[in-house]
Parts: C-alpha cells; sequence; structure tokens
C-alpha cells in the first residue's frame, strides 16, 4: 500500500544484474530524487551491453494544491493498492499539473511503451518465431514420411501405414511443444495426413439410406439376426417369436411365427423354407410350420454360426474346433461328418462367423482363414493397422469379393478371394448394426426394426 515519502524503481533482471545487484540498488534508492538515482547509477552502466536495461524510478510525496494535500486525495482508510493509485492518479485534470510533471508524465509513459514493446511483444516475437520454425520442421518431417507410405504402398500396405503412424506422432509431439495451440498450419498438417492414408487404404465414406422399416407390418418388430439368400432375408425377432422373410427386389414382407423364434440363436433360409438353431434344442425348418430336423447333440459345444450350401447345413462349433456339416437327404439330413479332411488340426477358438461360396471362410476377431475342400488355402490379409474387431466375414458363389466386418470401427474391408486387401468402405451407421449381410454391389445392415443400405460398389 502507498504511503506518502517512498521511492520505487521498476526495472528488469538484466538492469539488476548490471547495477551491481538488488542491495547497491536498494543503497541508491536511500535519500536520493530519481534524478539522483539516475546520476548515481549512470557511471555503473557505462560500457556495458545496455539490451534490456530498463527502469522506471517513482518518487511519492505530499503536497498542496489549492489548500488540499494529497494526503486527503487518498481514501479515508489511507491505504490503497499501489497501481490502483497509480491509476487514479492518471486521471487527475491537467491543469492540476504543472509543467515540469507534465515532462515527468509523458517521459514516464514512453518508457512505459517502451518497456512493454522491447520485453513483451519481444518474448512475443521470438516465440511465435519459435513455432512456426517448429511447425516448419515437423510440416517437412511429415511430407518426408508420407512420401515413403505411397512408395511401399504397393508392395507393403503394413509398413505404409507405419510410416503414417509416425507422421501423427510428429504432429502430436509439436502440438505437447506448442503448448495445443489451435494453430491453421497443424491443421492443414492433420488434414493432409488424414487424406493420404484415405488414399493409401483406399477409403470411402459411404452415406446410408432406409431400405425397409420392420414395423410398417409389424409394430413394435426387432430384428436379431439375418440371413441371405437368393435375394431374400430371413430376419430372427425374438421379443415377437417371429421370422420375417424379406423380398430384396419386391420389397415385400411375409411373416413366419414360431414359438421356436423366441429362444433361436442363428437363423438361415434355403428356397423356401426357414431353419432355426435352438440351443440345447436342436435345429428346426419349415415352410409355415417349424419341426426339428436335426436333435441336440451332446458333442456340441459352442455354436456361433450356421452356414447353407446347396442344402446341406454347415455349423461352426468354436469351442471344438470343428465344422460339422449334415447332408440333405430324401428324408432329412445324414449323420453329422467333419467339413475338414481326417487328421487336419484346426484351431477354431474365438471363431465368430462363416460363409460359403464352394470355399469355407472363418471370421475371427483379428483374421479370416479360407478352407477348400476341407484343406486351408493361403489367405492372409494385409488389413489397415486401423482394425478393431473383426465381427462377421460373408461371401457368396455369386460376389466376385470377400466382406469382412468390423464393427467397432464402423468399416467393411472389401477383399479379393484370394485375401489381398482392395479397400474400405466407411459409414457411421456400421458402428450400430446387429448384423449384416452383402447383395450385388450393396450391404444390408440389420439395425433392430430397420434395414438400412449401403452402395458397396
Amino acid at each position: 500500500y502507498l504511503k506518502g515519502d517512498e521511492r520505487f524503481i521498476l526495472t528488469t533482471s538484466r538492469f539488476v544484474e548490471a547495477a551491481e545487484g538488488e542491495r547497491n540498488i536498494a543503497r541508491v534508492l536511500t535519500n536520493r530524487t530519481p534524478n539522483q538515482v539516475i546520476d548515481e547509477l549512470t557511471p555503473q552502466l557505462k560500457g556495458k551491453d545496455d539490451n534490456g536495461m530498463i527502469a522506471l524510478v517513482l518518487e511519492f510525496f505530499k503536497q498542496e494544491e489549492n489548500g488540499v494535500t494529497e494526503q486527503e486525495k487518498i481514501p479515508e482508510t489511507g491505504k490503497i493498492p499501489l497501481f490502483t493509485w497509480l491509476r487514479e492518479r492518471l486521471k487527475v485534470k491537467s491543469q492540476m499539473i504543472g509543467t515540469g510533471k507534465k515532462v515527468t508524465f509523458i517521459l514516464v509513459v514512453i518508457i512505459a511503451v517502451i518497456l512493454k514493446w522491447s520485453v513483451v511483444f519481444g518474448v512475443q516475437r521470438r516465440t511465435e518465431s519459435e513455432v512456426q520454425k517448429k511447425v516448419k520442421i515437423t510440416g517437412e518431417i511429415v511430407a518426408l514420411k508420407l512420401t515413403q507410405a505411397e512408395d511401399v504402398a504397393f508392395f507393403n500396405l503394413s509398413r505404409s501405414l507405419v510410416f503414417i503412424d509416425e507422421a501423427r506422432q510428429e504432429v502430436s509431439k509439436l502440438k505437447k511443444e506448442t503448448g495445443n495451440k489451435k494453430l491453421q498450419e497443424i491443421t492443414d498438417i492433420e488434414e493432409l495426413i488424414k487424406s493420404k492414408e484415405a488414399l493409401i487404404t483406399k477409403k470411402e465414406e459411404k452415406q446410408y439410406e432406409e431400405f425397409f422399416d420392420l414395423t410398417i407390418d409389424s409394430k413394435g418388430a426387432s430384428g436379431n439376426k439375418v440371413y441371405l439368400d437368393s435375394g431374400r432375408l430371413a430376419i430372427l425377432d425374438r421379443g415377437k417369436g417371429v421370422v420375417y422373410l424379406l423380398s430384396i427386389e419386391k420389397k415385400s414382407l411375409e411373416k413366419l411365427f414360431a414359438p421356436q423364434a423366441r429362444t433361436a440363436k442363428l437363423v438361415a433360409v434355403y428356397k423356401n423354407e426357414v431353419l432355426l438353431y435352438v440351443e440345447k434344442e436342436g435345429i428346426f425348418k419349415g415352410e409355415e410350420k417349424l419341426k426339428k430336423v436335426i436333435d441336440d447333440d451332446s458333442s456340441w459345444s459352442n455354436i456361433s454360426d450356421m452356414a447353407i450350401y446347396n442344402g446341406n447345413i454347415y455349423l461352426l462349433d468354436s469351442g471344438k474346433n470343428e465344422i460339422y456339416k449334415y447332408v440333405v437327404t430324401d428324408d432329412g439330413y445324414s449323420d453329422k461328418s467333419s467339413y475338414f479332411k481326417t487328421g487336419q488340426a484346426v484351431n477354431l477358438k474365438g471363431s465368430n462367423s462363416i460363409s460359403i461360396d464352394s470355399s469355407v471362410y472363418i471370421g475371427f476377431s483379428d483374421s479370416i482363414r479360407k478352407f477348400t475342400a476341407g484343406l486351408p488355402e493361403n489367405f492372409e490379409t494385409d488389413f489397415p493397422n486401423s482394425v478393431s474387431t473383426l465381427y462377421k466375414v460373408f461371401t457368396s458363389q455369386e460376389l466376385g469379393k470377400v466382406y469382412v466386418w468390423d464393427k467397432e470401427g464402423g468399416v467393411i474391408f472389401v477383399l479379393s478371394k484370394n485375401g489381398v486387401y482392395e479397400r474400405q468402405i466407411k459409414s457411421s451407421i456400421l458402428r450400430e448394426g446387429s448384423d449384416l449381410v452383402v447383395f450385388q454391389n450393396s450391404a444390408f445392415i440389420l439395425t433392430k426394426e430397420k434395414i438400412l443400405k449401403i452402395n458397396v460398389d
């Protein structure tokens, strides 16, 4: 708090250092006017580097003005913060200030402006210069990484994506060094990485459209699983105990009510007949009314998917590392046999889906395996490193590609039938679906009461 007859010096650490420390300055300030302080310190500062040597010397004292003392102008408390007092004093009318004071006041203002310009703005300019330098260097490194990514993309997609990831790490490092400032230059670099990754991985952002709403024909409908056969969808609704049969071409809907539908785990359709797998009961089949065609088998462990091919039933048992095959006969189905060749040891732990186009494709959370005539084929896919968890594999005799659904990532990966990665289709709705099939050039996604459609061509 300000009192009368006090002196202050506002300065920089550089000035203090050049003036031989705080004690020396304090000694000079004692009982000296500002002019005397300057006269005392000037010889000590001569010949030294004057960069950053700035000081403002202030003296406060009582003075009679029109019979009113300075003390009487201070609030009754007699104590106010120093800078509050300074601010109020700058409002004093000019006619109350003598010529000498006007000159002093002007000098103080000039010194204050110089101090702000040289110290504050100087620091800002240096900081901005350093930031721009770092941004430039990071931009050059990122450009190099992206060029390397392009060069190796065709032969080694995984290595290409490593370069892209390294580019992102450079940007992350830059953000930390710049205090996470929102700079347009950094945003531009991030967009460049994003666009280059989309180009290299052939990532396409697709919009979806509503294909069919089950509630139009059945209020409260909510599908759980979907199966495709010859352009017709079989949709299992456990809540209502019904299987909906939807023609893709005609958009016509039929319903098959069955008590087994309430507990069914899997659904399929072949020609005009619906098939349901009910855990601990068996497989039921029928056109208007379902009857059991395969009894529950004590050797079954974890039947995770079912597929129909040429009328034969294939059950994927991820618990027993088996695919059971039931051949259709005149009076039902044969006893089960293993799809795999005798003596063939196959690890199916964690498998989640099966799809058949004469060869058998088995989906796992991180890979796809292919078998033909019960023997493994070379099917090593170089997925992008953005894979989350593969949820389902789908193909058919009519399709020329293999489609792999990464539900968590909201992506469908398109592969050749040899396992070569070709491109990926991204859409927000892919995270919300409960099941998916592909027919001709469209993916059909089941989301409770609706069937949504995405072009995958």
